[in-house]
């Protein structure tokens, strides 16, 4: 079978144009391999969902927050979720539809990160709803989902 570049020498040898994409060489790319090394298992209980891949080494947890509290950790304009997003290191967001705000459904707290920042952004979370004496219940990625129906 003749090469990319071959088969556009041809055409203008000939007196025809080469169309540009047939004078590049063809590139062919091996299916990637995992060289990292395994990630070591966390100290605490992370709820994992299979149907996102996290990078190796971390790990995803969901707080199931009370609707009156979602404020809370969101605060004015967004502040206190990243506040606690930067001091702990990890990603945080809520995985919550309008619809489930409206009737009053708890919303859903997605962490993710290295198990140490997502260790430290339970127990920021912990110890906001605790300052106004509420808690939160931590849920796997099947309840999560279910939740934010």
């Amino acid at each position: 079978m003749p090469s990319a570049i071959s088969t556009a020498a041809a055409v203008v040898a000939k007196g025809g144009a080469a169309i540009p994409s047939l004078a590049r060489p063809a590139v062919t790319t091996k299916p990637a391999t995992n060289t990292s090394a395994p990630s070591t298992p966390s100290t605490s209980t992370p709820s994992t969902s299979a149907t996102a891949a996290l990078p190796a080494g971390q790990i995803r947890r969901f707080l199931e927050i009370p609707s009156e509290l979602i404020g809370l950790v969101i605060g004015h304009q967004g502040r206190k979720i990243k506040e606690l997003a930067t001091e702990s290191g990890s990603k945080i967001q809520f995985r919550t539809s309008k619809t489930s705000e409206k009737e009053g459904k708890p919303g859903v707290l997605e962490i993710h990160g290295v198990a140490d920042s997502v260790d430290k952004a339970v127990m920021m979370v912990s110890e906001l709803l605790h300052s106004v004496g509420k808690e939160f219940r931590e849920v796997n990625a099947q309840q999560a989902k279910a939740i934010q129906r």
